[in-house]
């Protein structure tokens, strides 16, 4: 080894004196080596200098579009994808993604999203301008909801619901998960005159003997088209009779007016 100059130069064989702020001059440092990266605190390391890659060990670097390079995302987390299954999703279908959740049904190819995720009432609209959304139905009441409907067949017929006897009334709960049950016939004493608001009976609707005790009846002049019974002299009052219809005497009665 020569000499070592010392003149405040920098150049071969010269000491590297440091300037009045104390740092190192302008020097040509390739060779210097076990620089810690924690020591740069300021400045941009040139592209250039960086090994960029999609391989193992490489820094990633965006395209001119900034877009990522065509690289594996098999090792990615917290990316939201898609549920694939066979069958639609049910309001009851709790999404662990939330909003904004797409399911595929891998069978008709239809795709849902969901829009509001609460549990067990979850919505899911379907895309495409489908019409197959899936709701949750909403009634309006608190504690039950009644049905009614239905035929009756009579009791030889091989369904169910449509035999004789079976209650065309069914009662349902807002407040549990449970099928709807057949509800009681309604009380003959349940229903009241001041329930009918219109219309008229029918005689249909009348059974075959009706008590009228201690009731008044009002019948307008030549109404009366049918009788159960024919009058006898001990159901016939000594009451003054004012009615302009008849009675049916039989043969072999004697009948007298009151008051005559």
């Amino acid at each position: 080894m020569g000499d070592v100059i010392i003149d405040g130069l920098t150049g071969a064989n010269r000491l590297v004196i440091l300037d009045s702020t104390g740092k190192i001059p302008a020097l040509d440092g390739s060779n210097v080596t076990l620089l810690a990266g924690a020591n740069f605190s300021t400045g941009t390391i040139p592209v250039a200098r960086i090994d960029t890659g999609a391989a193992a060990g490489k820094v990633v670097k965006l395209d001119g579009n900034a877009k990522l390079p065509a690289v594996s995302g098999a090792a990615l987390t917290g990316v939201a994808g898609a549920t694939k299954n066979a069958s639609n999703p049910v309001v009851a279908t709790n999404p662990s993604g939330g909003v904004g959740t797409e399911w595929q049904n891998t069978t008709t190819g239809e795709i849902f999203i969901c829009t509001d995720a609460t549990a067990g009432a979850n919505v899911w609209m379907s895309t495409g301008g489908r019409s197959g959304n899936i709701i949750p139905t909403f009634y309006s009441g608190e504690n039950y909801g009644y049905c009614v409907g239905g035929r009756n067949q009579g009791a030889g017929n091989t369904i169910p619901w449509a035999q004789a006897g079976h209650s065309t009334i069914q009662k349902f709960s807002l407040t549990s998960d449970a099928n709807a049950v057949d509800t009681n016939a309604i009380a003959d004493d349940a229903v009241t005159t001041a329930k009918v608001g219109s219309g008229a009976i029918g005689a249909t609707e009348l059974a075959a003997t009706l008590d009228l005790s201690g009731k008044t009846v009002t019948v307008a002049a030549g109404t009366v088209t049918a009788h159960a019974t024919t009058a006898t002299p001990a159901n016939v009052s000594d009451t003054a009779n004012t009615s302009t219809g008849y009675f049916d005497v039989p043969a072999g009665t004697t009948a007298q007016r009151p008051g005559s």
